[in-house]
């Protein structure tokens, strides 16, 4: 991935993928175009980040997206001040919508980024 790319990935707080690298390398026109959709997405303010967060996980939860990429999303919840009931609320709220799939992978999810410390306040270190 070329500098200018790969540092506008890292600013914006998004998990690197091999999927842009794929893009880089043979339509990098099209990963600039992802880059730039996703900032003016993240310029949005009629809810709050910890909102938008929690919206995230909820649909992470039901198409069952993987780590580290849902995870990400409970440590910054977290960070905006989300608890951990919150988050459980969250993730049982997609299992009811989506199926209890949606309910055991959040929750799994949510449990491996507590048990790896990224989650203030929950005793794990």
């Amino acid at each position: 991935m070329s500098d200018e790319l790969g540092d506008a990935v890292t600013a914006m707080g998004i998990v690197r993928a091999p999927w842009q690298d794929l893009l880089m390398e043979h339509s990098p026109d099209t990963l600039a175009g992802y880059l730039e959709w996703s900032k003016v997405a993240r310029t949005y303010d009629e809810i709050t980040p910890k909102t938008r967060e929690l919206l995230v996980i909820a649909i992470d939860c039901a198409l069952l997206w993987p780590g580290p990429y849902i995870d990400q999303h409970f440590a910054k919840a977290a960070e905006l001040g989300a608890s951990v009931k919150e988050l459980i609320e969250v993730v049982v709220t997609a299992g009811h919508i989506a199926g209890p799939h949606s309910m055991t992978h959040g929750l799994t999810a949510l449990h491996r980024v507590i048990a790896d410390g990224r989650i203030p306040g929950t005793g794990e270190s």
